[in-house]
């Protein structure tokens, strides 16, 4: 699959803006830079999801493997960055209205679109004479089991939601208070975490509270990755190298959080320097949930059905034609439900 991975890189490119004098802190955290660089990590995502239906063992398809199992968990990384930032830039933006939405609009509509995959997987279980216990269906619905989806990520963002709604209901206006209080409960999750599920439950959360530490501290720290291009590159270097080092010692999980906050660092300083900006990546970005959730359904079926003894790269290629045509009928539903439900309010 090195190949894969190889037009993978290839495509990113196209499109992609690089500045060598400059800086570009109106574009690096766009709307439609960091949905390019979540279509970059969704597929990256894909790929690596891919590996749980197909051993390789090709020389090169191996190659291909290898980048996913050296990335890890850093393939979430940004995902859980720019959340947090997002939330940070709309609460300037908003205010305290903002959190008071919070409830409504970010736990349960994250929770109901979860939920609504998660039937659909009920169902294709029940096809495919897939036997579950009833208590691992009723967990499944809140992300702490499994019935062929993928969970952990979305356990983890929505209980990162509540705890975001808990601070900044205790600090009110006071965002800073807000952000030491999101920092001080997401510990907290992570001590928790760590006695009851396996790593990756919790050892990138907090690059949501780096996010949001972020934001509302943007223009300080871009004073400083900017301030010439041998700090920006001396920054990216060190925090590049640090996450290498980091990497090798990721069986202790301190040192696997540390590796996520150090991968994360190191990729927004040179987003400030090459900005992704591809049509399709950009589309894949804005239904990243969508792909997430529904991927392993056509590896599933199609791993079932032999297409990956057949042949590994239409394997590949059906299952993400497949994904990307349910992750599209799938968001026109979610659009659906999201109108009856969550109406907005009338001026």
């Amino acid at each position: 699959m090195a190949i894969v991975y190889a037009a993978l890189f290839v495509f990113s490119l196209i499109g992609a803006k690089i500045s060598i004098k400059s800086f570009n802190t109106k574009e690096y955290l766009s709307m439609d830079s960091t949905n390019a660089v979540r279509g970059v990590y969704i597929m990256l995502i894909f790929l690596s999801h891919m590996m749980q239906y197909y051993t390789y063992t090709d020389r090169i398809d191996t190659l291909g493997g290898s980048v996913s199992k050296t990335l890890g968990q850093m393939i979430v990384v940004m995902f859980m960055f720019y959340s947090g930032y997002g939330i940070g830039e709309s609460v300037k933006r908003k205010g305290y209205a903002y959190i008071k939405s919070f409830p409504m609009n970010r736990v349960l509509k994250t929770w109901l679109h979860f939920a609504i995959a998660i039937f659909i997987y009920f169902i294709l279980s029940l096809i495919l004479h897939l036997n579950y216990s009833a208590s691992r269906i009723a967990l499944a619905f809140i992300g702490w089991t499994s019935i062929g989806n993928s969970n952990w990520y979305i356990f983890a963002v929505v209980v990162l939601y509540i705890i975001t709604w808990i601070s900044f209901s205790i600090a009110k206006k006071n965002k800073l208070v807000a952000a030491a209080i999101v920092t001080a409960l997401t510990v907290v999750y992570i001590i928790v975490m760590s006695f009851v599920k396996e790593n990756w439950w919790f050892d990138t959360v907090l690059c949501y509270v780096a996010g949001l530490w972020y934001s509302f501290f943007k223009e300080k720290i871009e004073k400083v990755l900017t301030k010439n291009n041998i700090v920006w590159f001396a920054i990216v270097v060190v925090t590049a190298i640090g996450w290498w080092h980091v990497h090798w010692y990721r069986s202790i999980p301190v040192m696997r959080i540390l590796e996520a906050l150090l991968f994360t660092v190191s990729f927004v300083t040179a987003t400030l320097k090459v900005s992704v900006r591809n049509k399709p990546l950009i589309w894949m970005g804005k239904h990243t949930f969508e792909i997430y959730i529904l991927m392993r359904m056509p590896m599933k079926l199609l791993s079932m059905w032999g297409l990956k003894d057949f042949n590994l790269y239409l394997y590949f290629a059906a299952s993400l034609a497949a994904t990307l045509v349910l992750s599209f009928l799938f968001s026109k539903m979610l659009q659906g439900v999201d109108k009856l439900i969550f109406k907005p309010k009338k001026s």
